[in-house]
């Protein structure tokens, strides 16, 4: 559960920071595509792959 809670964090703590900093950055700086990544974020850390061995034990 708490790990579920951290995940939606992430892509939350992103876009907020994204914002913020493009907020803040001069105008011919705009940071506004970054938050395409937000989605994949909580997806690239709860991939199976991760904890997968490769190659796989025969």
């Amino acid at each position: 559960m708490i790990r579920s809670r951290a995940l939606a964090a992430v892509p939350v703590a992103w876009i907020v920071a994204v914002t913020v900093v493009d907020v803040l950055a001069p105008p011919h700086i705009h940071l506004g595509p970054l938050l395409v990544v937000a989605p994949a974020l909580p997806r690239r850390s709860a991939a199976p792959g991760r904890w997968a061995r490769w190659p796989p034990s025969r």
